[in-house]
C-alpha cells in the first residue's frame, strides 16, 4: 500500500461526505502521514540515496529522507537527453540505472582494490525521454559546528574529520533543506528514509501484523475530525472525535510494537551491509586525499 491508497482507505467508510463537503486539507493529510510514519524511526527505514541540486545556498532534501548518512559535493561533468521532451517533463513513471566501474577483492588485503574510473552515470528513463547524468570529482561535505545531530544518523561519513578536515565546503540541515557554503552545485546523497515505490510516492511498511496503516487511518480520521469540531457544536461529531483519539492512542501502541518487531528480524542488519556495499562503490568518486 502506498500513500494515496491510504488516503482513500481514511476517505472510506463515510468520510467521503466531509472530502465532498470541501472539509478535507489534502496538503495536510500528506503532511501528517509524512510525520506519523517518522515517528516509527530506523525499524523501518531503508538505505537511499539521490543527488540534488544546490541553487542560491540551499537544496531541497528528498521527501522520505529521516537521517544523512553521506553527503559530497559532485560536479556534473555530462549531461545527454534523447526522446520526447513533452513527455520528460510531464510524466512521473520512471526508473534508474547506474552504471560504474567495478572494484576487485584482494584476498591479501581483504579489501576492495580501487579502481582509477572516477565518475558515476545515473540514467532515468521515462516512457519515451531518457536523460543520463554523469558526475565525478567528489569532495566529502564538512557538518556545520552545531548541526542538528536528530538528521544526521551517528555512522554518518561526514562525521569522520580525517576525512572532511581538508574540505572547505560546509552543509547544516534545517527544516527540510540542506543550506551550504557555496551558492550553487550538486550534493550525492546516501540517507536513511522512508521506502517509495516506483511513482515516488511513500510506501507504507506492512510489517508483520500491518498494524501501521490501520494506525495512519486512525490517526488521519481523527485529526480531519479534530480540524471539523472547531468552531462545530454538533455532538455526534464530538463523540466521533472522542471515539477515534482513544483509538489513536491504542493503534499507535500496536503499530510500535510491530514496528519494533520487524526491525528486531535483521531489518537493521540488512540496512548496515547495504551501506557499506554503496559506500564501498561510491568511495572512488572522492578526490585522491
Amino acid at each position: 500500500m502506498n500513500r494515496k491508497q491510504l488516503i482513500r482507505e481514511v476517505l472510506a467508510g463515510g468520510f467521503q461526505q466531509y472530502e465532498e463537503s470541501g472539509l478535507v486539507d489534502f496538503q495536510s493529510l500528506n503532511r501528517w502521514i509524512r510525520i506519523e510514519l517518522t515517528r516509527f524511526g530506523s525499524n523501518i527505514m531503508l538505505g537511499n540515496e539521490k543527488t540534488i541540486k544546490v541553487e542560491n545556498g540551499k537544496a531541497p532534501l528528498p521527501d522520505n529522507f529521516w537521517k544523512l548518512d553521506l553527503a559530497i559535493k559532485v560536479e556534473v561533468t555530462r549531461i545527454e537527453g534523447k526522446g520526447d521532451k513533452e513527455d520528460f517533463l510531464q510524466s512521473r513513471l520512471f526508473y534508474k540505472e547506474r552504471r560504474e566501474a567495478d572494484f576487485v577483492w584482494d584476498n591479501a588485503s581483504t579489501s576492495f582494490e580501487r579502481t582509477n574510473f572516477k565518475c558515476v552515470t545515473e540514467d532515468i528513463y521515462m516512457p519515451n525521454y531518457t536523460i543520463r547524468n554523469s558526475y565525478s570529482n567528489g569532495i566529502l561535505l564538512n557538518l556545520k559546528k552545531g548541526f542538528n545531530k536528530e538528521k544526521v544518523s551517528s555512522k554518518c561519513h561526514n562525521l569522520s574529520q580525517s576525512f572532511t578536515n581538508s574540505s572547505e565546503h560546509e552543509i547544516d540541515i534545517v527544516g527540510d533543506y540542506i543550506n551550504t557554503n557555496f551558492n550553487d552545485g550538486y550534493i550525492y546523497l546516501q540517507y536513511s528514509g522512508l521506502e517509495l515505490d516506483q511513482e515516488g510516492d511513500f510506501v507504507i511498511p506492512k510489517c508483520n501484523h500491518d498494524r501501521i496503516s490501520e494506525y495512519l487511518i486512525t490517526y488521519c480520521r481523527y485529526r480531519i475530525l479534530e480540524d471539523i469540531v472547531m468552531g462545530d457544536d454538533d455532538p455526534n461529531k464530538a463523540n466521533m472525535l472522542k471515539y477515534y483519539q482513544g483509538k489513536t492512542q491504542n493503534d499507535f501502541t500496536l503499530a510500535q510494537r510491530d514496528s519494533e518487531w520487524h526491525g528486531a528480524q535483521g531489518w537493521r542488519q540488512a540496512m548496515k551491509i547495504a551501506k557499506y556495499r554503496d559506500m564501498s562503490r561510491y568511495d572512488r568518486m572522492l578526490i585522491n586525499r
